[in-house]
């Protein structure tokens, strides 16, 4: 199994999480800080906003290529629910073993519990 490493990762930035979430909903507060050619109106309750995602499920902030290098074109103003992503939490280790095939390592010598703003994920 391999160690997590977010900058070769970039599973939590594709849909079909394991909540099965289809977006990355903003706060109404967030939607003035991200480029409006990376959002989206949802409207599925009321004016709700979102990021967008291309044509792969892929959010538009993602930047290089899955299991390889990546990066977010907006790391330092990112959606509160990407700062709140736990780096090694059951949703990420999913994720990394549905979009990747990756298996994490989860011991107690592994830092894997750290946000994943102690670890870089900016270009």
């Amino acid at each position: 199994m391999k160690p997590i490493d977010c900058q070769t990762c970039g599973a939590c930035c594709v849909a079909n999480r394991p909540d099965n979430t289809k977006w990355v909903s903003l706060n109404p507060e967030e939607v003035d800080t991200i480029p409006s050619r990376m959002t989206r109106k949802t409207h599925r309750i009321h004016d709700d906003w979102a990021m967008e995602l291309d044509g792969n499920g892929r959010c538009t902030a993602l930047r290089g290529d899955l299991g390889v290098s990546c990066s977010c074109a907006i790391y330092d103003r990112r959606p509160e629910v990407c700062w709140n992503f736990e780096r090694g939490s059951k949703d990420c280790r999913d994720l990394r073993r549905r979009h990747l095939g990756i298996e994490v390592r989860s011991s107690s010598t592994e830092p894997h519990q750290q946000r994943i703003i102690s670890a870089p994920f900016g270009p």
